[in-house]
């Protein structure tokens, strides 16, 4: 299959071929993934430097076709996907691989492998200090001569997601990461603890210096994309054991009592209790659940079960978001009461089966997926299924991420739409489901500061 760049596209390429070291910010679905393939190619074929390509593991498959698709590769031993070291072993010229693995295992890469290409960085090396980015941080110091990082988040809730890739860059902006943080960080004197940031507008700057970013509607146009929040009421037991632990830090079930005394696990029981209450977690069973209002079901499923029977009634594909596995499974099972075809995409799913799923639901085969919205946060192309163009997505629980959030409905922007996209958002009304938006929308405010083209939520 032939295929050709577009012109924006070749104005990428030409500008990652004269910065060896740059950030690859465009939005998803623009088209990143055809201008870093060209861009292995062509540093094999004009320099031979080999590339490793670095990603979540669910991509891995679909990055290695597309590899070979635009890369024009000879031979697929010239693509290698890295599962085991022996694969290290293997003359390509291209190697992919997971964070981990690469964190494990760049060493052991042949020496002419000195560029780095990271896809979905903000998922891999975010973190300051883990062991992935020191991972990435001795590549890069040690042999490095290329690095392009690709997300259109990194900037991932708060500017520290930033500085990996900046000091890679160019390190002399902050120094070290104190200096980073003394120039971004607000902290309470009596405390120690951030509070807020500054100087985003600087990011912003920096960002815009090193980086290339093309946004979805300057390449395909403006698409309509239509947020309704559906407010819906817990069952009363489950309001009334909601309440109580919320309120009195302690509840008392049959069999046990729920500790709410601390807040990191007050607030996660109060999140089971809304969403999961038929598989609360046993206490005195680990591993165990038990259902704390028996023969019923919680509010969201209610609502759920409508919009299921609407989907199968109207033979339309279907992506229904949820943040916890609990939930996601019963969520699978009321589908399929409807007699609908869906299957799990979350973290306990391996990658070779994400890949299979991800191309069911394309091709028709399935009628909808319940996924992670952290999962979804990385390049899967469901724009279409079965040459339906998916016009409907609910976020049944929030991650706390707003980058989550814009990623995952990011994967139905793959190319011009042509009917407008709903998003649907289930909240409780009066839980925390209100804190959770809030925490979202801030850290979407505190994005458009680094990025204008940003969106603001309002969840």
């Amino acid at each position: 299959m032939k295929f050709q760049l577009r012109e924006d596209q070749i104005s990428d390429l030409a500008y990652f071929m004269a910065n060896p070291k740059a950030l690859f910010l465009s939005e998803p679905g623009t088209g990143k993934t055809p201008v870093v393939c060209v861009l292995q190619r062509w540093l094999w074929t004009e320099h031979q430097i080999g590339t490793v390509w670095t990603m979540p593991s669910k991509l891995m498959v679909k990055n290695k076709e597309e590899a070979m698709l635009f890369g024009q590769w000879p031979s697929s031993d010239d693509v290698v996907i890295v599962e085991s070291e022996k694969d290290l072993e293997k003359p390509a010229k291209v190697f992919i691989m997971t964070f981990a693995r690469f964190r494990m295992s760049w060493e052991k890469l042949p020496s002419y492998v000195t560029a780095l290409h990271i896809d979905e960085h903000h998922k891999g090396f975010g973190g300051v200090n883990s062991g992935q980015t020191n991972a990435m941080n001795q590549f890069m110091w040690t042999r490095g001569t290329h690095y392009l990082p690709m997300t259109g988040t990194l900037y991932n809730g708060k500017p520290d997601t930033c500085y990996s890739a900046l000091s890679i860059i160019e390190p002399r902006y902050y120094g070290n990461y104190d200096g980073f943080k003394n120039f971004h960080h607000v902290i309470d004197l009596w405390t120690g603890k951030v509070t807020d940031y500054r100087n985003l507008d600087h990011l912003q700057k920096l960002l815009t210096k090193h980086g290339r970013r093309r946004l979805w509607r300057d390449i395909h146009g403006d698409v309509n994309i239509v947020l309704h929040k559906e407010i819906v009421d817990m069952e009363p037991e489950q309001r009334r054991l909601y309440d109580t632990l919320k309120d009195e830090a302690i509840l008392e079930l049959e069999r046990f009592f729920v500790d709410g005394t601390l807040p990191g696990v007050a607030f996660i029981r109060c999140r089971q209790i809304l969403e999961h209450p038929n598989y609360f977690p046993d206490l005195t069973m680990p591993g165990t659940t038990v259902d704390i209002i028996p023969e019923r079901r919680p509010g969201k499923l209610e609502l759920l079960d409508l919009h299921f029977e609407n989907h199968a009634a109207n033979k339309q594909p279907l992506v229904v978001f949820a943040s916890l596995i609990p939930q996601e499974r019963q969520i699978l099972e009321l589908s399929r009461e409807h007699g609908l075809r869906f299957e799990i995409l979350n973290g306990e799913v391996s990658h070779a089966e994400s890949s299979q799923i991800s191309k069911a639901f394309e091709t028709g085969a399935l009628d909808g997926l319940v996924c992670s919205p952290l999962v979804a946060d990385a390049g899967f192309n469901w724009q279409f299924s079965g040459g339906k163009e998916v016009s409907h997505a609910i976020y049944a629980s929030l991650d706390f991420r707003d980058t989550s959030f814009v990623q995952s409905y990011g994967r139905f922007l793959r190319g011009k739409r042509e009917s407008a996209l709903r998003l649907t958002i289930l909240k409780y009304r009066n839980s925390l489901d209100d804190r959770i938006a809030y925490l979202v929308n801030k850290k979407s405010r505190d994005a458009q500061k680094v990025d204008p083209s940003r969106t603001i939520l309002e969840l």
